[in-house]
């Protein structure tokens, strides 16, 4: 990747997904409570200017 940029968009939210799994139980883990708090961790995002790709479920008309 070329750019700082890029590799955030690469990167997020790919790492909160990463973390999810890394730091949660397995007995804890449930892709519905995660994506019911994703749209607040990509606020988190927005407020530090980190760039990322929005995911497709949340933004059917493709990435922003």
């Amino acid at each position: 990747m070329t750019t700082p940029q890029k590799v955030e968009y690469m990167a997020y939210p790919r790492a909160l997904a990463l973390a999810e799994i890394a730091w949660s139980p397995q007995r804890a883990r449930e892709w519905a409570f995660f994506k019911a708090r994703l749209p607040a961790h990509l606020r988190r995002l927005d407020a530090l200017g980190i760039g990322y790709r929005t995911p497709d479920f949340l933004d059917p008309e493709g990435a922003r």
